[in-house]
C-alpha cells in the first residue's frame, strides 16, 4: 500500500512539473524552424540545451531562452526523450529582421 502511495505521488509529481513552464510575453513571438537555409541571413544569439518534463515544455523553455537573448527564431537541432518522462530540445538562437 505504501509503494502504491508514493507511486501516485511521483505521477503526481511530474503531472504538476509538466505545467510548470509558462511562455513569456516575448517568447510568444518567437518561431520555430528545423531549416537553418531559413536563418542566411540572421544574427546568431546564441545555442543552448534545454530539457523539462514533455516535449511543450523543453520547448517552451527554449523560446523563453531565445527571447531573453534578443533571439526571435529558434532553430531546433535535436529533440531527445530522456528518461524520467523527460524532453530535451538542442536548438541555435538567433534574431532576425521581421518582414512587413
Amino acid at each position: 500500500m505504501r509503494g502504491m502511495q508514493m507511486m501516485g505521488m511521483g505521477t503526481l509529481g511530474l503531472t504538476l512539473l509538466a505545467g510548470c513552464v509558462s511562455p513569456t510575453v516575448h517568447s510568444e513571438r518567437v518561431d520555430v524552424v528545423h531549416n537553418p537555409e531559413l536563418l542566411r541571413s540572421c544574427t546568431l544569439k546564441g545555442e543552448g540545451k534545454y530539457t523539462a518534463v514533455g516535449e511543450k515544455n523543453a520547448l517552451t523553455m527554449a523560446r523563453n531562452a531565445t527571447a531573453e537573448r534578443g533571439g526571435n527564431v529558434l532553430l531546433v537541432l535535436a529533440i531527445n526523450k530522456g528518461e524520467s518522462l523527460t524532453t530535451e530540445v538542442h536548438g541555435k538562437l538567433y534574431a532576425c529582421e521581421r518582414r512587413p
